[in-house]
């Protein structure tokens, strides 16, 4: 499982990357706006 996380969150941050290097601001408020609702309105299970 450990292996699954690392692997999609590199790809999220290679995906970042190049949003900032192409100064793709609409798509990285996008991609920022995505991660903050999967990630932070996420499942909290005790």
């Amino acid at each position: 499982m450990n292996g699954v996380v690392l692997l999609v969150g590199g790809l999220l941050l290679v995906a970042v990357i190049k949003l900032i290097v192409d100064r793709n601001w609409m798509g990285l408020l996008l991609c920022a706006a995505t991660l903050l609702l999967v990630f932070g309105a996420g499942h909290h299970t005790k």
